[in-house]
């Protein structure tokens, strides 16, 4: 970790700079305005508080702050432990000791800024597969502990925080185990209309993941919202992304069917701007 570089923020939307990930996790630079947080009752305060601190990407250096943008991977991964997912959890300084020596593989557990949550970071084997080691770091602590899903992705975000007695294990194993997800086969659907199912079929025959962008996934999911079996080719063109998650899926298709401003014509937009077309 002493020598990882990763990228910092002066604050939340600012341009990248280089730093290490050590000095990001062991630095007291923010304790007072951190120790201030943790002391106030108000929500939406401690919330507006906590958005003016700078932060740092724990898994690497970035050009900007997507995952598109990632130069150089850190060798580390981030897992977040909310409150609000774990409520057995009643005293986290505590816990961040137990569950550090309970898994080998854990380098440093460290008290969020609400200090009602923690994260883990883990050393990771194989930085190309990311996202799969995050999954297989999710199911395995599942007996302990609900890890947020949503940093999955490489480019996750931490605001700077402050924890005088985090749990570290400098000589914590190099996590190998991964999860590779499933990948959908194309289908016939029936009662789709013909331009539609030859375009997901192109896309399924491609491989091609069309929805790096949230934007896109949202996108194609409204663009297949009143499409007979819709929601079934919106997972099936999920899959190509190593993210892919069948609840998120689900829960992004029904926040959706009731709203408006897309068509069909955005799954073709989109397909065009990946390469895909058809006559």
């Amino acid at each position: 970790m002493r020598k990882s570089k990763i990228s910092f923020f002066t604050y939340y939307g600012s341009e990248p700079r280089d730093t290490n990930l050590w000095w990001c996790l062991t630095t007291d630079r923010y304790k007072d305005r951190v120790e201030a947080i943790r002391t106030m009752s108000d929500a939406d305060m401690r919330s507006k508080k906590k958005k003016q601190l700078p932060g740092f990407t724990p898994s690497g250096c970035f050009s900007e702050r997507k995952a598109k943008g990632l130069i150089n991977h850190s060798g580390y991964i981030c897992l977040d432990v909310d409150g609000k997912d774990n409520p057995k959890i009643t005293n986290w300084q505590q816990f961040i000791h137990d569950v550090g020596r309970k898994y080998p593989f854990i380098a440093y557990a460290g008290l969020s800024v609400s200090g009602k949550g923690c994260f883990l970071i883990v050393p990771i084997k194989h930085t190309e597969r990311h996202t799969q080691h995050f999954d297989a770091l999710v199911a395995e602590l599942a007996p302990d502990v609900i890890v947020d899903r949503s940093g999955r992705d490489v480019s996750r975000y931490r605001f700077m925080s402050y924890n005088e007695n985090p749990y570290i294990n400098a000589d914590a194993d190099t996590y190998g185990k991964f999860i590779e997800p499933k990948k959908a086969e194309r289908k016939d659907y029936a009662g789709t209309d013909r331009g539609i199912q030859l375009l997901y079929d192109a896309v399924m025959a491609s491989g091609t993941n069309i929805t790096e962008r949230y934007s896109d996934w949202l996108a194609l999911a409204c663009s297949l919202r009143d499409v007979p079996n819709g929601r079934q080719m919106f997972h099936d063109i999920s899959t190509f992304d190593s993210r892919y998650n069948s609840d998120q899926c689900d829960e992004q298709f029904d926040a959706i069917l009731n709203g408006k401003g897309y068509s069909i014509a955005t799954f073709f937009w989109i397909a065009k701007q990946n390469g895909i077309t058809v006559r």
